[in-house]
C-alpha cells in the first residue's frame, strides 16, 4: 500500500512540473507574440502617418473605426452623370 501511495505521489509531482514548465512556455510565447503584435501595430501607424503626409490627408485620431460605424471594404459608389 505504501509503495502505491508513493507512486501515486510521484505521478502528481510529474504532472504538476510538466504543467509548470508548459504554463512557463506558454506565457514566454504570449509574451513574445504580444510584443510582435505592438510591433506590428506601431509600423503600421508610421505607414499610416506617411501615407496621409504624402497625400496631405490628415491622420485619423482613432486608428480602429468605433463600434456603431460600419466598415466599408468594398470599392466606393461611383456618381452618375
Amino acid at each position: 500500500m505504501e509503495t502505491a501511495q508513493r507512486q501515486a505521489e510521484d505521478i502528481v509531482a510529474d504532472a504538476n512540473a510538466k504543467a509548470d514548465r508548459i504554463r512557463s512556455e506558454s506565457e514566454r510565447e504570449l509574451a513574445a507574440l504580444t510584443n510582435r503584435r505592438d510591433s506590428i501595430n506601431a509600423q503600421l501607424t508610421n505607414v499610416r502617418e506617411m501615407l496621409a503626409t504624402l497625400t496631405g490627408a490628415a491622420v485619423a485620431a482613432a486608428s480602429t473605426p468605433a463600434d456603431d460605424e460600419p466598415i466599408s471594404r468594398g470599392v466606393p459608389a461611383q456618381q452618375s452623370r
